[in-house]
């Protein structure tokens, strides 16, 4: 493995990747980059990270799920979901080019049981869920990523054009009918 100043490619690399994705949060209230929407577990009872930014560290981010219907939505409407947990953002952040400062709020948990839904799939993840994340008791202004939006992103921002280049490049999930933002990922598993 080569090295740049003695730090493993690697591990530069990936504190780029994180520098990058806060900061193409710029100008928006909250993004969700993991899970990424769509993603896929071996069990219901894997540890699934999660991770939020946000530009207000004084909010708690909560973390919520429902069974999920068979297109993405909560199976039993949006009063179906329940609290899995509240992460605090964390006191240090990460500055932009312009002094704008972006907080994560990260935990890896399970989901409850009772979050999951069965459904057959011919993939065989017959299992699916649909989690939301809230701030100041809003979902208002999350944006989503499908594993295709991570890697928009990736390339607006490594094309350097703009730090929010990704925004005129529909890198954020959104409905085919509306084009309007989808606010939550859904999520399946194997068994």
């Amino acid at each position: 493995m080569r090295s740049i100043n003695n730090a493993p490619t690697q591990l530069v690399s990936s504190k780029l990747c994180t520098v990058i994705i806060s900061i193409i949060c710029l100008g928006l209230s909250g993004c969700i980059t993991s899970p990424f929407y769509g993603q896929k577990f071996e069990s219901k009872s894997n540890e699934i990270p999660f991770t939020v930014w946000t530009f207000d560290k004084t909010k708690a981010v909560t973390i919520e799920c429902a069974k999920a219907s068979a297109h993405g939505g909560p199976f039993n409407g949006s009063s179906s979901y329940q609290h899995v947990t509240t992460i605090w953002p964390d006191n240090q952040g990460m500055l932009d080019p312009k002094g704008s400062t972006v907080y994560a709020a990260s935990k890896k948990m399970a989901l409850p049981a009772d979050c999951w839904r069965y459904y057959d799939y011919p993939d065989q993840y017959d299992y699916i869920t649909v989690v939301r994340v809230l701030q100041d008791g809003k979902d208002t202004s999350i944006f989503t990523f499908d594993k295709p939006g991570l890697e928009c992103l990736g390339k607006w921002m490594g094309n350097g054009a703009s730090w929010l280049s990704w925004l005129s490049h529909s890198c954020n999930k959104k409905y085919s009918n509306t084009n309007g933002p989808i606010r939550t990922v859904f999520l399946k598993a194997k068994f």
